[in-house]
């Protein structure tokens, strides 16, 4: 008899309200699979002001993870959402590096200024 296993979650979203504020808290991987479990995250709270979407304990993203980050700023700006990035570090800066998108996207070391 053949056994189905689940798929391992490698996002996980951990979401916290402050006022307005709207703190994404990521963990695991960001890439082609996960991405849309992002997008549907932010969708589900389409009142908030504000969005940190902090990545310290993310391990991995590539570059379908970094379009969908980009894509959510782009769609942010022109919603009059303010979204920053907190916590790149390790291999998540290294790839924000490499593309030139530590330039272009709002990052930030520390959420508690942006509260």
């Amino acid at each position: 008899m053949a056994t189905t296993r689940e798929d391992p979650v490698l996002l996980e979203i951990r979401k916290e309200q402050f006022g307005t504020t709207l703190v994404l808290q990521l963990a695991g991987e960001l890439d082609l699979a996960s991405g849309p479990q992002l997008e549907t995250a932010l969708r589900e709270h389409e009142d908030a002001e504000s969005v940190i979407l902090d990545v310290e304990s993310l391990e991995f993203i590539d570059s379908a993870g970094l379009r969908v980050i980009y894509e959510l700023w782009t769609v942010s700006r022109d919603d009059g959402l303010n979204l920053a990035i907190v916590g790149a570090s390790g291999q998540v800066r290294r790839v924000m590096n490499l593309t030139g998108l530590d330039e272009v996207l709002p990052l930030a070391d520390d959420a508690a200024p942006l509260l």
